[in-house]
């Protein structure tokens, strides 16, 4: 129950960090954006399947996706989401998550989509020829 109770806040936090609208990731998932808000919300939780294309999105592991590891720690202050900075770890995460944040919209999804990408053989190549 512990991990249902942070999830939600997770998910939201790291899109909103990445710049993404709740759209934009669940058309990478291929959900309706209506399923991915209920994850955000904690009505439902995303499939083991989902949890991996989720980390995969934001390069993270799934464990600091679901709060396994203590790396994020959220608090819920109202609507105003909290981070805890104890760990030098913390930034590195962010870093990851800002450097996305700077990218236009299109240069997001193509990075995404990349991020999801089970065989990156052919399009390694392509640039290698480049």
């Amino acid at each position: 129950m512990g991990v249902k109770l942070l999830i939600g806040d997770r998910l939201r936090f790291l899109r909103k960090s990445a710049r993404l609208s709740q759209s934009q990731i669940a058309s990478l998932l291929e959900i309706d954006r209506s399923t991915y808000s209920y994850y955000e919300t904690d009505k439902t939780l995303p499939s083991i399947n989902l949890l991996i294309k989720i980390s995969k999105i934001y390069s993270i592991t799934i464990d600091e996706l679901i709060g396994n590891n203590n790396t994020l720690s959220f608090y819920d202050s109202g609507s105003v989401l909290v981070k805890e900075t104890a760990q030098s770890e913390n930034d590195e995460f962010l870093e990851k998550i800002v450097k996305l944040s700077d990218l236009n919209d299109d240069e997001k999804m193509l990075v995404l989509k990349y991020r999801l990408m089970e065989d990156k053989t052919e399009i390694t190549k392509f640039f290698e020829e480049k």
